[in-house]
């Protein structure tokens, strides 16, 4: 079963070159890594020539879908796996992502993230509701109505043939949400999705680059829309009230940071514009855009 390893980077080639040497010591026999990657003052070319990978250039910034749908246009496996360029994967990775595609109803299959080289959880295995409330959930537990079961994008991975069955990933997922959409997608088409703890990635998570620094703005514009895109059934009234309480908690959040900005150095260079611009783009102006989008994109596939 050959298996394409796909590494998405924008400007961020001073991390990729540890992520792609853990790539070519995986003891797996058939597979192939490609590394999408961009940016003016990117180096990461002299590095896939260095390892002798195979790169794809994106010649505009898209966003994290577009690359990952670039990835696979290039790519010859028949299962799909993603790592963010920031980690590394485990010698077996591969080989226990794999064992469960024996399964043809596994669309899907998912493995641990740690926090870098310590022994703490990043990711175990998730479900979210149709209010994209995220629960962490048992394995015998992610076939349960009701809830979707979800993956980590820095450890994912998916059978060709499911996702051409569904589609491109949503190219509307600049950052963040962008692999739980085709979780939602495979899971509303049939197919298992499996939480597979033994395939292990490190996450050495690093909030530098263009589109990260962004990151808070993206989560909560991007909430909204997977929300409304979705979940055809959901109570928007209740939705909405809900958004409200986080909204109220989002105010506090900025609040604390920007009155201790030591506490969380790096993870949104939005709060250096002041303080009413972090209130004004994460708690509003996120919101508005994510509303106006997710209703549009309800009513496109209601005519569909």
């Amino acid at each position: 079963m050959r298996i394409s390893v796909i590494v998405c980077t924008y400007e961020r080639s001073e991390l990729l070159e540890k992520c792609v040497q853990s790539l070519l010591n995986l003891d797996y026999k058939d597979y192939e890594v490609i590394v999408v990657y961009g940016g003016a003052q990117d180096c990461s070319e002299e590095i896939i020539q260095k390892y002798d990978v195979i790169g794809i250039r994106q010649k505009e910034k898209s966003g994290l879908a577009v690359a990952r749908n670039m990835g696979i246009e290039g790519s010859s496996g028949e299962i799909i796996a993603f790592i963010d360029d920031d980690a590394t994967a485990d010698n077996d990775w591969l080989t226990y992502l794999s064992m469960n595609y024996e399964d043809e109803s596994i669309g899907a299959v998912g493995g641990k993230v740690y926090k870098g080289d310590t022994d703490e959880t990043w990711f175990s295995g998730a479900a979210i509701d149709m209010f994209v409330k995220h629960y962490k959930i048992k394995i015998e537990d992610y076939s349960r109505k009701g809830i979707f079961p979800i993956l980590n994008g820095c450890n994912m991975s998916f059978r060709r043939r499911v996702l051409e069955e569904i589609g491109s990933i949503d190219p509307y997922y600049t950052n963040a949400y962008d692999d739980t959409d085709p979780c939602i997608q495979i899971k509303k088409h049939g197919y298992n999705i499996v939480y597979e703890p033994k395939a292990i990635v490190r996450h050495y998570a690093s909030y530098t680059g263009v589109t990260r620094s962004y990151l808070d703005y993206y989560l909560r514009k991007n909430r909204i829309y997977l929300c409304l895109k979705n979940f055809e059934n959901i109570d928007i009234f209740n939705f909405m009230r809900d958004d409200i309480y986080q909204m109220v908690k989002d105010f506090k959040n900025i609040t604390h940071r920007y009155k201790n900005p030591e506490a969380t150095k790096g993870s949104c260079s939005l709060m250096e514009r002041g303080f009413l611009y972090s209130i004004f783009k994460i708690v509003v102006s996120a919101r508005i855009r994510g509303y106006m989008d997710g209703f549009s994109a309800r009513k496109l596939r209601r005519k569909v």
